[in-house]
């Protein structure tokens, strides 16, 4: 089983490998980005897993869990797939 950084890494590859649209690979990177923020925040060394509930216009409530901890956030991207608010959730 692949750990949620393996997955976003295997996709972006795959992605880029087939020419996908522009708008799948900053989805994608959206993807990674969010990923590396967490794991800075938090220290961790990996994510088991990701619920991430909302859209792009809105933004994504979002809880990351390694274990048995979880850490809850919302998130929010600009034009260019970088995040442009993440706030901690308690």
């Amino acid at each position: 089983m692949h750990s949620v950084e393996e997955l976003g890494e295997i996709t972006m590859k795959r992605l880029t490998e087939r020419s996908c649209s522009s708008a799948v690979i900053y989805v994608a990177l959206e993807f990674v980005n969010m990923v590396n923020e967490v794991k800075k925040r938090t220290n961790w060394s990996r994510i088991d897993e990701l619920i991430i509930n909302g859209n792009y216009y809105t933004g994504r409530t979002c809880s990351a869990k390694n274990g048995n901890r979880e850490y809850k956030f919302y998130v929010k991207f600009n034009d260019d797939a970088g995040i442009e608010t993440f706030k901690e959730l308690s």
